[in-house]
């Protein structure tokens, strides 16, 4: 890999645009684990998780966003990710996060399919807290 090559990453949400940048890496949460992305990648489409998306912009800022949901597709020199939810780390309120995962933790659990619900809403909420405690 030749250094200071880039590629165009895209983030849109359910709600609308997030960011566009030119970066050198990107760091996603995937569904079963982080995924580096570097300029001339192979083609992926994966699951996005919970968790801190991070890049480094052509400048060389590092800019963190907490993303949760949805997908990301990697082109060789492009990279769009589609989470359900994003905001800047640094808008992350630890208190908020942790109601959050309070809310979660009370939803009710008597079916396998609520089991099911509330073992997700609280691993998200569970994320959302670490990652607002590193903002």
């Amino acid at each position: 890999m030749a250094a200071g090559r880039t590629f165009t990453l895209e983030v849109m949400t359910p709600d609308g645009p997030v960011t566009t940048a030119e970066v050198s890496v990107v760091i996603l949460p995937a569904a079963d684990g982080e995924l580096g992305v570097l300029a001339g990648h192979a083609p992926v489409v994966t699951l996005l998780g919970a968790g801190v998306l991070a890049f480094t912009d052509s400048s060389g800022k590092r800019v963190q966003y907490w993303a949760s949901g949805g997908f990301a597709h990697i082109r060789e020199n492009a990279l769009s990710a589609l989470p359900e939810e994003c905001v800047p780390l640094e808008k992350l309120a630890p208190a908020a996060a942790q109601q959050e995962l309070d809310t979660a933790r009370a939803l009710p659990a008597d079916t396998p399919a609520a089991v099911t619900r509330r073992t997700a809403a609280v691993t998200v909420a569970q994320a959302k807290l670490r990652a607002a405690g590193r903002a």
